[in-house]
């Protein structure tokens, strides 16, 4: 684990790598000016909260393509998307379908955060205030960048599921074990001998 962290650190502090987003994935929105505090809904308006968001559907939010380089944002426990943002007034997640759900870019800080941004307003990005609720704000406030963690990391399932249906449609199916002392594995000890 010790290693892990070390490469998880420098990674980290790598402005040349980047994090990639998932539509498949659930991820925790940590703000950058309370790194304690994550987004949450609380009923259909959003806050900043330290509870652990592992734990809790309603601090677990998809970030699903607009297909024209913009996200819809989605709260895992509601289902609905975040539909309002502006100046200085809490954001809302009532919307049911995207249709009327807020459209965001997501911009790579290069510092291992991002800056979520509504770019048809002036404040547009979502920002955690004092209070820590998240409001509207200007893009450039360090309380208007956000570093992601993904919780569940839908996207390997998704993966694991299309890599095996398609397996199926070629044929290709999971190789059966080797049975000891075959001629497969002549001596028992799973080794292979050539053929020839």
């Amino acid at each position: 684990a010790t290693l892990l962290d070390a490469e998880m650190r420098r990674l980290a502090a790598d402005p040349a790598a980047r994090q990639v987003i998932y539509a498949a994935n659930w991820y925790a929105l940590y703000n950058a000016n309370y790194p304690s505090y994550s987004m949450a809904t609380s009923g259909t308006k959003l806050r900043c909260t330290i509870a652990d968001p592992t734990g809790s559907d309603a601090k677990q939010w998809a970030f699903e393509p607009a297909g024209d380089g913009t996200y819809y944002i989605r709260c895992k426990s509601t289902g609905n998307y975040i539909s309002s943002i502006a100046q200085s007034v809490q954001v809302s997640a009532t919307a049911t379908t995207t249709a009327s759900a807020v459209k965001f870019t997501v911009t790579d800080n290069g510092n291992g955060t991002f800056t979520i941004n509504d770019e048809s307003q002036n404040y547009g990005a979502l920002h955690c205030d004092a209070g820590k609720t998240v409001v509207g704000w200007q893009a450039n406030s360090t309380a208007s960048t956000w570093s992601l963690t993904c919780l569940v990391d839908g996207q390997s399932e998704l993966f694991d599921s299309q890599l095996s249906r398609l397996r199926g449609q070629c044929g290709l199916h999971p190789r059966p074990p080797r049975r000891r002392g075959s001629d497969a594995d002549p001596d028992g000890r799973g080794s292979m001998r050539p053929r020839g």
